[in-house]
């Protein structure tokens, strides 16, 4: 029975191949590369959302243009942010499909909220103003979350690893 509690008393070794500085700044590069992609997110949902505020009524060539910008705006988003990840290779066909699926589903919330923002103006007149911007940074943003997870997918972190890595980097307090 001692040799139990003894042994449960003890702190577990950490693992001999496990080296907190040496792992350390490969998360903080993932950390770096996250904050980029959040500001390229940001930059370009308020880009799509100024773009949303030119009207482009009663021509449809001319709305036509404007779901061009708006689609060429959204390709610029997807190639900026496989740049900052370094264009990865190697997800696997769950990575790819629900990726597809969430393209699917960032058309259909931005439908969605420009659904509902129509809906509210017979209610708040004002509501309809702003449909199509947040419809486009809708549209946008889930777009870029979309890539960032796919491009994420190929170099996941395994969390007990970060708990200690962020563990060894906190200064210790007295």
């Amino acid at each position: 029975m001692t040799e139990q509690n003894t042994s449960s008393s003890q702190e577990i070794a950490p693992d001999p191949s496990f080296d907190a500085d040496v792992i350390a700044p490969g998360f903080n590069t993932v950390l770096q590369i996250n904050q980029a992609v959040r500001r390229l997110l940001v930059d370009y949902a308020l880009a799509a959302a100024i773009l949303g505020l030119i009207p482009l009524h009663g021509n449809k060539w001319v709305e036509a243009l404007g779901l061009l910008a708006l689609g060429l705006l959204n390709l610029k988003l997807i190639r900026e942010i496989g740049k900052c990840w370094g264009y990865p290779k190697g997800q696997d066909m769950f990575a790819l499909v629900s990726s597809l699926l969430s393209v699917f589903g960032a058309f259909a919330i931005a439908i969605m909220a420009r659904i509902i923002l129509s809906t509210m103006s017979f209610f708040i007149p004002l509501a309809i103003v702003i449909s199509a911007p947040m419809g486009h940074a809708i549209l946008t943003w889930a777009l870029g979350r979309a890539t960032h997870q796919f491009y994420l997918s190929t170099r996941q972190i395994d969390p007990d690893t970060l708990k200690q890595v962020l563990q060894h980097q906190q200064p210790h307090r007295p």
